[in-house]
């Protein structure tokens, strides 16, 4: 995994997701919800400032309220249009490596 940079926070890169597409980033994440097998929603970044992220991982063994640390890549965010027609991106991160954080 390449050096990732400390200053690309959650907050920062949900706020231009195209343009931080393939950066390498660090999170510690709580998960939120087992969207399927493979993926969780994620409150991820400071406690103070969490970000809902998608995190593509092996989900076995994982529960609601499980604090993780993931490193990992952000893919290129999914669209959607929303009732008003406005664009709303979704972040996606998918993990290189995830450790189970205890607490």
């Amino acid at each position: 995994m390449r050096t990732v940079n400390p200053r690309n926070t959650a907050n920062r890169v949900t706020g231009d997701l195209p343009y931080y597409a393939g950066t390498h980033v660090a999170y510690t994440c709580t998960v939120d919800e087992i969207v399927q097998a493979g993926l969780i929603l994620g409150q991820c970044g400071p406690e103070a400032e969490p970000v809902d992220l998608y995190v593509k991982l092996p989900t076995q063994q994982l529960r609601v309220g499980q604090r993780l640390r993931v490193l990992g890549i952000l893919e290129r965010p999914v669209p959607w249009t929303d009732i008003f027609g406005h664009t709303v991106y979704y972040a996606f991160v998918k993990a290189v490596f995830v450790d189970k954080l205890s607490g």
